[in-house]
């Protein structure tokens, strides 16, 4: 799926990054799909090919590990067939088989999209605490089936100050246009957070910002804080 660019979305040129303690012409806040640890598919048949059976009872509740922004541990239900007596797993709204949840694969596709690269996914996922390969970053998008054209450019990582010397990961990613920031709000809701610098590229970049939105399953709540 591409994501048209009208014509009239134009960039103001500059020379060289932007300065990042000024205050933003306008602040996207982008929040993902939840995860629902407590809600679950109820099973309607035995989900193995020639069985199909209705007849299937709860046996056992297994703990399961996943990679997710808020989460850490779920709960999978194992369910038995009475006719052919195989049995088979129902997970939480949100969660599947894979170890990553359906919001941290929405989230690395939100962040390849804004401009960081399949290697820089990762590394700004650092940030939160989570781990994701290159690879994975590359097949979510893959699958996903997303060409971005238009106004993205790469986003370079801020440098964080570490007293210990130690590389630190930075939540903050920025071009001469933008700046995108990771991190929770106080309900911890909020994952990604997008200020854009000037007012002109403001408007340029939000019918853009609103299909990225789209492609990544994520609600986009906007606030401008400059006056016109």
């Amino acid at each position: 799926m591409s994501l048209p660019i009208p014509h009239s979305a134009t960039l103001r040129s500059g020379q060289g990054p932007a300065t990042l303690d000024r205050l933003p012409a306008g602040r996207i806040a982008f929040c993902l799909p939840a995860v629902e640890p407590h809600r679950y598919p109820e099973p309607v048949r035995c989900p193995y090919p020639r069985c199909g059976s209705q007849d299937v009872l709860l046996r056992q509740l297994v703990p399961k590990a996943v990679r997710d922004p808020l989460l850490r541990l779920v709960t999978a239900r194992r369910y038995g067939c009475l006719r052919c007596g195989r049995t088979f797993r129902v997970y939480p709204q949100g969660v599947g088989p894979a170890q990553t949840s359906l919001r941290l694969r929405h989230l690395s596709l939100l962040l390849y999209l804004l401009g960081l690269s399949y290697a820089d996914v990762p590394r700004a996922l650092r940030a939160l605490g989570l781990s994701m390969s290159k690879t994975a970053v590359y097949l979510t998008v893959r699958a996903a089936g997303v060409a971005v054209t238009g106004p993205r450019r790469r986003l370079r990582a801020v440098p964080v100050e570490s007293g210990s010397g130690d590389e630190t990961p930075s939540s903050r990613w920025a071009n001469r246009w933008l700046a995108v920031e990771l991190g929770l709000d106080v309900l911890g809701n909020g994952i990604v957070r997008v200020d854009v610098f000037q007012r002109e590229d403001l408007a340029a970049l939000l019918p853009w910002l609103e299909q990225v939105a789209a492609a990544a399953g994520a609600q986009m709540l906007i606030r401008s804080d400059r006056a016109a």
